[in-house]
């Protein structure tokens, strides 16, 4: 049977991502923060999965809430310390504001339309205050063509085995994952993740769209600006418009 994304996934997610080092990417996310320029209180992720790098933050930012679209993500984490919110990132049921708003992981790149992309900026304005800071990373072109093959594995994980298959539509720009996947009572499951590739021109479009502004556009996990070979782009982001 076909599942809602990130339903059967939810179990595997941490093994898929066992090299990942959240240690480090919360590390990279401090420093980011730092473009606030103003004293961090109120922090919240958007797109949030397990919550790894969330566990790691709120030791630095104890009012931290992680949000997510999947109840089943959520619910992986185990620590019953951080505050989750089920929440679709294009409707974010939150009235205050917030100092320090993230997004990892290429989490943008699910948002299929370019209006689901304004919807999701337009919708963080409204949480910003002038020194607030955005930031989200996205994955671009030269990233789906490095990583398409790579992703096409098998595995087994706590009695789970599942199938990988992976496929970039240079046409549509669409990048899709298929799983199946096979639980410990023998039920199989099948499960797709699309992600659309956008130019990373678009970007800047969608953020002056949106009534925000770049304060800088690195190389993911550097301080190197980004451009057109870039893999993966991180965005630093403010409310309003730039001096």
């Amino acid at each position: 049977m076909e599942n809602k994304t990130y339903s059967a996934v939810a179990k595997i997610y941490a093994h898929l991502m066992r090299k990942v080092d959240y240690n480090d990417w919360a590390e990279y996310l401090k420093q980011l923060s730092a473009y606030a320029r103003y004293k961090i209180t109120n922090v919240l992720e958007i797109a949030a999965g397990t919550c790894p790098i969330a566990c790691v933050l709120k030791n630095e930012f104890p009012n931290l809430i992680a949000t997510d679209l999947s109840k089943n993500m959520l619910l992986q984490c185990n620590d019953d310390s951080l505050k989750r919110v089920v929440a679709d990132m294009r409707r974010l049921p939150f009235k205050t504001k917030f100092d320090f708003i993230y997004s990892t992981f290429d989490s943008v790149n699910y948002l299929l339309s370019e209006e689901d992309v304004e919807m999701f900026l337009s919708e963080v304005s409204e949480l910003m205050h002038e020194k607030s800071i955005l930031t989200f990373d996205v994955s671009l072109e030269k990233n789906s063509l490095k990583y398409e093959r790579k992703l096409n594995r098998r595995g087994k994980v706590n009695g789970i085995k599942y199938i990988q298959k992976s496929n970039y539509d240079r046409v549509k720009k669409i990048h899709e994952n298929r799983f199946i996947i096979k639980d410990q009572d023998g039920n199989t499951f099948e499960e797709v993740h699309r992600q659309r590739i956008y130019d990373l021109i678009d970007f800047f479009e969608f953020i002056e769209n949106s009534g925000m502004f770049v304060v800088e556009c690195f190389e993911a996990f550097t301080f190197d600006d980004a451009d057109q070979n870039t893999d993966r782009a991180q965005f630093v982001i403010k409310k309003g418009v730039e001096c």
